[in-house]
This record gives C-alpha cells, structure tokens and sequence, in this order.
C-alpha cells in the first residue's frame, strides 16, 4: 500500500512542476527520485530489523 500511495505522490509532483512551466526532465527526474526513496524504504527496515510481517 505505501509503495501505491508515494507512487501516487510522484504523479502530484509531476503535475505540480510541469503545470506552471517547469522543465519535462525535471518532473522526471523528481518523479524517479520520489519512487527510488519508496523502494529503498523496506529494505532499509528489514535491515534494522523493523519490518512488520504480513
């Protein structure tokens, strides 16, 4: 669910730079940026230990 919802976020952020005039690269990128921290985010907490099992 949490990997849904910040992909879902990237796209509010890809809106919010390219609908006053930002640059297409820089939604991108900020986009792929958002979704690299979400996919890191569990495998970081299953190093210290603290992922909850489903």
């Amino acid at each position: 669910m949490a990997t849904l919802v910040v992909a879902g976020a990237s796209e509010f952020l890809f809106v919010g730079i390219v609908g006053p005039g930002g640059s297409l690269v820089a939604a991108v990128l900020a986009g792929l940026l958002v979704n690299a921290l979400s996919a890191g985010l569990p495998v970081l907490l299953g190093l210290l230990g603290l992922a909850i099992p489903l």
